[in-house]
């Protein structure tokens, strides 16, 4: 038996909170992501604003936005 992934969004993300959700969690993306390049020597730094262009990316996308 398997189980089904239950999404469901409260209301809209912001810029600063999809921020946070890149950075901030245990398994946030952006650590990640540091972790998979830090296993071939290589040091991965993201700058602010490349984070926000991210989210920036995902807003203008409706990535973050109930559906």
């Amino acid at each position: 038996m398997g189980r089904l992934p239950v999404v469901g969004i409260l209301h809209e993300s912001d810029e600063a909170a999809l921020i946070k959700i890149l950075t901030e969690p245990k398994n946030a993306l952006v650590k990640q992501y540091q972790k998979k390049f830090d296993f071939d020597a290589v040091k991965l730094r993201f700058t602010e604003d490349a984070l926000r262009g991210v989210a920036r990316q995902a807003l203008q996308r409706k990535v973050a936005r109930a559906a």
